[in-house]
């Protein structure tokens, strides 16, 4: 009896400090796995979290910018359109993919029938820049797909060069990156609806557009409605005051 007793002692105390640290050593596993999973869930709820903020401004991004790009219909597909500042009215043409410019910002006033559209633009001096360059390369179409066809008022290309270099020299506005709409100028443009011709896009495919007149002064319009026979007044107008 005495013998089996102080076999038990003899084991405990020779094994069981062994034990007892194995024990400690499974007590400490498992409150550091539990630490590491805590941690674990804690990163993966704090991604969550992240990602759905990022979802939510993306969504919120995107009502913003498409609330921001709004078209109001003139006049067969051609439509006012608003972008993201009053800056970049123009009037645009529909088409298959969506909405392309027909005229470029800067518009602040346009009236219309079911024959004519005239629209009276502020350019800036990117505007200038590119009908110049239009001119100079004799093109008969700006540079989008399924643009009408620009007629120039005779003496354009002198007329426009002499605008851009008194630009230059009496404002602040020395890039055609700086978008100042020119208040002092005012260019017009005529859609003929009547009129179609055809011309070649960008991709060289023959297409069948809406003339349109340039006119970079107010008597060379009078003369244009004129021969046109385009009513004195059209019934139908919109004026952007904040612009002129």
């Amino acid at each position: 009896m005495k013998a089996n007793i102080l076999t038990t002692i003899v084991i405990k105390f020779i094994f069981g400090r062994r034990f007892t640290h194995l024990d400690k050593k499974n007590e400490i596993y498992r409150e550091y796995s539990s630490s590491h999973k805590n941690r674990f869930e804690l990163i993966i709820n704090h991604v969550n979290h992240y990602t759905m903020k990022v979802f939510l401004l993306l969504v919120i991004m995107t009502i913003f910018l498409t609330s921001c790009d709004t078209h109001e219909h003139l006049t067969g597909n051609y439509y006012l359109g608003y972008a993201d500042s009053e800056e970049q009215t123009s009037v645009r043409q529909k088409c298959y993919s969506g909405y392309t410019g027909n005229i470029g910002g800067g518009i602040f006033y346009v009236e219309w029938n079911d024959d004519f559209i005239i629209a009276k633009q502020h350019p800036t001096l990117s505007d200038i820049d590119f009908i110049l360059g239009n001119i100079r390369r004799n093109k008969d179409t700006l540079n989008s797909f399924n643009q009408s066809s620009l007629i120039f008022q005779n003496n354009s290309e002198q007329v426009i060069d002499s605008l851009t270099k008194l630009v230059i020299r009496n404002t602040k506005i020395k890039s055609v990156f700086d978008y100042t709409l020119i208040k002092s100028i005012t260019f017009y443009y005529l859609i003929d609806l009547k009129n179609k011709i055809k011309v070649k896009n960008r991709n060289n495919n023959d297409i069948i557009v809406d003339v349109t007149y340039f006119c970079y002064n107010l008597n060379g319009l009078i003369k244009l409605k004129c021969k046109l026979n385009v009513p004195a007044i059209l019934p139908n107008y919109k004026y952007l005051y904040r612009l002129d």
